[in-house]
């Protein structure tokens, strides 16, 4: 790079473009060492001042990347999704070459036809285009133009083998991205059989979890509700999906449900699939950002959260989280959103008012996002929220609307963030399931911070310069369960040693003790010492695990449960939920456990 720095300051008018083409593993493994190589590729753009200049270019993984605020990548430009095309650009990719040759088209309804055939892809344009302007020319009359276009000849042009077969081989290449795209639409694509009007159908994120998970149980019984929306919105950029006003996902093109085969097809596929292993996860996307370097504090959100808060638009987000998962942090994890090289005078955060509540706060939200969001290209603001459960969905509800009325836009976008603590989220849960599902489905985010796995504690190890041997790893995580709270705690005692299972030892020792000060506070941080409901399908669920049983989701009822007053299957339900949300228990299909560090704690 200092070759480059020099040629360049000798030849200030020089230019250098370096392209990157299927960046995706060098990305990855550039991310395991906190992207030294991406960040050199920034400071050499930014010395010259943009007279060199990088584009990288890949599939998924780099859109992923892209994603995560405030890292190296995310300084190189707004990034460019070459997807479907908008139907102004699609019309006339379609119109504008066969018109310079002399050919018009009966009406638009043809032009739409070709474009509900290729899926508004540009290459699948091309491909369908060329080879109507084939039959074109080989059936052409008249001497001079113009040429007429009918919907007969683009009926004719889409029977041909070579078209359905490109249409059909792109859309396969395209789910190859990641097995659980694949899941997702065959098993969508299946239950469409045996519809009626089936392939105009959408299917809620929790319909698709079910459906997937009862389809290929290994690739998706450890996936969350959230994490499936991720899968699903990655999925309408590519143009697979798109998802309605409700919050509900259905193929883009109908037409592609013939293409991809028949039932027994479909059906053998996913029988295939089922026997096969999931693929290694996105091993960046389990990383934490670095919030403080003096104190070494992280941000409770994975990159992969990051990403999906994120999001360049104007919308919602629902975060749920204990003092145990580092709900302290979150305010300094939003602030992250705003970009290191945005001048404050281009973006603001700030807290919504408590005070606002129903009318107030829409007037409030109305007139800030109005007076605002054309001074600035950066808004973020959070709420943390509180009240009775019907206060708490209004506000939701408003803030979705408002942010509905304001157009996306590549360089201004809003986000509003509604934290839950322990006891906001058992408000929140008590809403009727449809309710609440109803307007979760609506809003861009829901999701709340996790223990940190094996890969993210390696990287924080290796950050700052600990062992990261892989039995160092794994005997962190055994000690702390990924906890955040504990997290802090263990590395706050090995700050001058390098080795961190020392301060294991002291963490479990202490852990094991359940009047110490540690167990006591980490207890209390859970967010289950005052929800006396949840805490007793707590006990229920580590009675029955203790006991060797499996614990089922169903056996969770009324009757299981000990002690008083007696509880109806709503609550059971609502428990469930909120322990999930808090971290408490793990869901892997339909079994229920304790985690494991909660498990020895009570």
């Amino acid at each position: 790079m200092g070759h480059i720095q020099a040629v360049i300051d000798e030849k200030p008018e020089l230019r250098v473009v370096i392209l990157f083409d299927e960046a995706d593993n060098f990305l990855d493994a550039d991310a395991r060492d906190q992207f030294q190589v991406v960040e050199g590729l920034r400071t050499l753009m930014l010395d010259t001042e943009r007279h060199f200049k990088v584009v990288f270019a890949g599939l998924h993984n780099v859109q992923r990347f892209q994603g995560i605020p405030n890292q190296p990548l995310a300084h190189f430009g707004s990034p460019l999704l070459v997807g479907p095309l908008e139907v102004t650009a699609a019309q006339q990719l379609v119109r504008q070459p066969l018109e310079i040759l002399g050919y018009r088209f009966d009406d638009s309804g043809t032009i739409l036809r070709i474009l509900s055939y290729t899926n508004y892809h540009p290459g699948l344009i091309q491909l369908f285009c060329h080879e109507l302007l084939k039959r074109l020319q080989r059936q052409q009359k008249t001497i001079s133009p113009p040429y007429s276009v009918t919907q007969g000849d683009v009926e004719a042009v889409y029977l041909l083998p070579q078209v359905r077969d490109g249409i059909r081989d792109r859309f396969n290449w395209t789910l190859a991205l990641d097995k659980r795209y694949q899941a997702i639409v065959w098993a969508m694509i299946l239950e469409q059989f045996d519809t009626p009007g089936g392939d105009a159908h959408a299917y809620t994120p929790a319909h698709l979890l079910e459906l997937a998970r009862y389809w290929w149980p290994r690739g998706f019984d450890k996936v969350a509700s959230d994490q499936l929306r991720s899968l699903l919105n990655e999925m309408e950029g590519l143009g697979v999906l798109v998802r309605d006003a409700s919050g509900s996902y259905r193929l883009r093109s109908p037409n592609l449900v013939h293409l991809v085969g028949t039932k027994t097809d479909i059906e053998d596929r996913l029988l295939a699939l089922s026997d096969k292993e999931p693929e290694e996860p996105f091993d960046a996307d389990s990383h934490h950002a670095l919030l403080d370097d003096k104190k070494w504090q992280y941000s409770p959100l994975t990159y992969a959260q990051e990403r999906r808060l994120n999001a360049h638009k104007f919308g919602v987000g629902l975060i749920f989280a204990s003092e145990a998962t580092g709900s302290a942090h979150l305010k300094a994890a939003f602030g992250r959103f705003i970009p290191t090289d945005l001048s404050e005078t281009k973006a603001d955060y700030r807290e919504i008012p408590s005070t606002k509540r129903g009318t107030e706060l829409k007037q409030w939200l109305g007139q800030y996002l109005n007076t605002n969001r054309n001074n600035y290209e950066r808004l973020i603001l959070r709420c943390s929220l509180q009240g009775k459960p019907e206060e708490m969905l209004e506000a939701v509800q408003i803030a979705h609307q408002v942010c509905q009325r304001h157009e996306r836009s590549r360089k201004r976008w809003g986000r509003i963030f509604f934290i839950f603590e322990p006891e906001s989220t058992w408000n929140w849960l008590s809403l009727s399931q449809k309710q609440r599902e109803a307007i979760e489905d609506k809003v861009d985010v829901v999701t709340f911070p996790r223990r940190w796995n094996l890969s993210g504690i390696r990287q924080r190890l290796r950050q700052q310069n600990k062992m990261d041997l892989d039995g160092v790893c794994r005997r962190v995580l055994e000690v702390t369960g990924g906890w955040p709270a504990l997290l802090e705690k263990l590395f706050e005692s090995c700050e001058a040693d390098n080795d961190p299972r020392h301060a294991a030892e002291t963490i479990e020792r202490e852990m094991g003790d359940s009047n110490s000060k540690l167990s006591q506070d980490f207890k209390r941080s859970l967010g289950i010492n005052n929800v006396n409901v949840a805490e007793r399908i707590l006990k229920s669920i580590k009675n029955l695990q203790e006991d060797g049983q499996e614990v089922p989701v169903d056996l969770i009822t009324p009757e299981h449960i000990e002690g008083s007053p007696n509880l109806s299957q709503d609550q059971c339900n609502t428990a469930i939920e909120y322990l999930q949300r808090m971290g408490c228990i793990e869901r892997q299909g339909s079994d229920l456990s304790v985690e494991s560090t909660v498990l020895h704690l009570i």
